[in-house]
């Protein structure tokens, strides 16, 4: 487990008066994550543009500025189980028949996971410029899972969440985090 020290002069947060936007994100952020549905609030398949990925952008700014250090690759668990209450499902298998049988018992809290894996790895690379390596991990598990389930439910191909898969998996930490 990787453990951040905070120092709030290097990062970066979204202003209420000027929204999600490359302005408001690390240029490592903006750099490497170009697509224009980075700062969508209205792609339900971004990282931000659900309802449920924009608020645990606000709880993890809101983290990060109040903390002295933050296990981000724990902060997903910690916000669904502690916070709000539900059940983290992490991505144990990427076999279709596993998540199927996962998805029949807890669909919600299944989906719910890996869009809050997802959206805390996207936002701490938006805050910080860096990534925890066990959170890359896991969140880049979570967008295969994602890209399964919508096969399995029916919801049909997303360009989007192959996208993310790819970005996410090609981004390189050009900085130690946890010195």
């Amino acid at each position: 487990m990787d453990i951040y020290n905070i120092e709030p002069n290097v990062f970066y947060f979204d202003d209420d008066a000027v929204g999600l936007q490359p302005k408001t994100s690390h240029p490592r952020f903006v750099e490497h994550f170009s697509h224009s549905f980075y700062y969508d609030c209205a792609d339900e398949e971004a990282p931000f543009g659900s309802d449920t990925g924009f608020d645990v952008l606000m709880s993890l700014s809101e983290s990060v500025k109040r903390e002295g250090k933050l296990s981000f690759a724990d902060f997903p668990k910690d916000l669904i189980e502690s916070v709000w209450k539900m059940k983290y499902i992490p991505v144990d298998s990427l076999c279709r028949d596993n998540i199927m049988s996962i998805l029949k018992l807890n669909e919600i809290d299944v989906i719910q996971s890996d869009i809050v894996t997802c959206a805390v790895a996207f936002g701490q690379i938006k805050i910080t410029g860096g990534l925890d390596t066990k959170l890359k991990e896991c969140a880049v598990d979570s967008i295969k899972r994602r890209i399964i389930t919508a096969r399995l439910l029916g919801w049909g191909e997303s360009k989007v969440l192959y996208q993310m898969r790819d970005d996410l998996s090609s981004f390189k930490n050009c900085f130690t985090l946890d010195q």
